[in-house]
């Protein structure tokens, strides 16, 4: 009996210590004024919050309180980058997978909570393309996007699309051509993360 209530007790501190285990990575928030604050963050269970500390603050943030944040990916080897969104009273959170002029983020779909994870795939998501003030769906890059960045590139856009055979309704084939696009344009930036961020998804 009394082995009995010995087990449960330890059953119930491991359940306890277990669900109550907070995994801090390293990164940054932006607020709202632009502020930013650079150290540990962590996400609670939904999604919902955004945990930050440092060695001398420590504060939780809910998502409509910050323009941006950032963290580690230890798995994947790379930063990754989140901007927010007020859309219809709510506030919608975007992933930043290709920068430069014409930026792609990239949306986890309503039926999933977790954008952090490294097991979701390309269908999870909606994609968009930041053209000036505008989130242009990926469903409309010939028609919107694609006559600019062959006007401003004829011959190095349609090369890098025939030398790798890329496909213009393949979403993945898409967001490579921004990169490409993005890189003519903006040197200066490291591209090749995103090619980490779609080979696992």
């Amino acid at each position: 009996m009394v082995l009995n209530f010995l087990f449960s007790i330890l059953l119930t501190f491991n359940s306890l210590t277990t669900t109550d285990r907070v995994y801090w990575l390293e990164g940054a928030v932006t607020l709202k004024n632009n502020m930013s604050l650079t150290g540990e963050i962590s996400f609670n269970e939904a999604h919902t919050e955004i945990k930050y500390k440092s060695a001398l603050y420590e504060k939780t943030f809910k998502l409509n309180e910050l323009a941006a944040f950032t963290f580690t990916d230890y798995e994947l080897g790379i930063e990754r980058y989140f901007i927010t969104e007020t859309e219809e009273e709510t506030t919608a959170l975007y992933e930043i997978i290709v920068e430069g002029r014409l930026p792609v983020y990239r949306k986890l779909k309503e039926e999933l909570n977790n954008p952090f994870s490294n097991s979701l795939t390309e269908e999870d998501y909606n994609f968009y393309i930041k053209k000036e003030n505008e989130l242009v769906k990926i469903s409309d890059f010939e028609t919107q996007i694609l006559p600019k960045i062959t006007w401003e590139f004829p011959l190095e856009i349609r090369d890098f699309v025939y030398t790798y055979n890329l496909k213009l309704k393949i979403t993945g084939h898409i967001v490579l051509i921004m990169q490409h696009y993005n890189a003519l344009t903006s040197p200066d930036i490291d591209h090749s993360r995103v090619q980490k961020l779609l080979s696992t998804r």
